[in-house]
C-alpha cells in the first residue's frame, strides 16, 4: 500500500519545491492583535499628546501678547500721569494762582489781614 505523501510526492514535477504551510496559531494571532492594538493606542496618545503642547503654547503666546498689550496701556497712563503732575504743579505755582486771580478780575489788599487758626482745647 502506498501512502498518499508518497502519491503526492511522485506527481510533483522534479525540482519544484514544496510550498511551506503553517498553522494558525490562535495565541499568535490574539498576541499579534494586542500588540497592533497598543501601538495604535501609542501612537494615538503620542499625536494626542503633541496637539497638547501645541495648544498649551498657543495659549501662552496669546497670554504674552496680551501681557505685553497691558505694559503698553500702563506705560501710556504713566506718561498720562507724569503730564497731569507737570500740569497741577504749574497751576498751583503762586505765579500761576495770581495770573488765574487779576484775570477773574482779583485786586490784592492794600493791607492784608492774616488769621491764626485757634483751636480750643477740650478738657475731657
Amino acid at each position: 500500500m502506498v501512502s498518499l505523501a508518497a502519491i503526492r510526492e511522485a506527481a510533483r514535477p522534479a525540482g519544484a519545491t514544496r510550498p511551506k504551510l503553517r498553522v494558525i496559531d490562535r495565541k499568535s494571532v490574539r498576541a499579534s492583535a494586542i500588540r497592533r492594538a497598543i501601538y495604535i493606542c501609542a501612537t494615538s496618545l503620542v499625536v494626542i499628546g503633541l496637539f497638547a503642547v501645541a495648544f498649551v503654547q498657543a495659549q501662552l503666546v496669546e497670554g504674552q501678547r496680551e501681557l505685553d498689550r497691558l505694559r503698553q496701556d500702563l506705560d501710556v497712563a504713566r506718561e498720562q500721569r507724569a503730564e497731569l503732575v507737570r500740569d497741577v504743579d504749574i497751576a498751583s505755582s503762586p505765579g500761576a494762582i495770581v495770573a488765574r486771580a487779576e484775570d477773574l478780575g482779583m485786586v490784592r489788599a492794600a493791607d492784608p489781614i492774616y488769621f491764626t487758626a485757634v483751636r480750643e482745647l477740650e478738657d475731657r
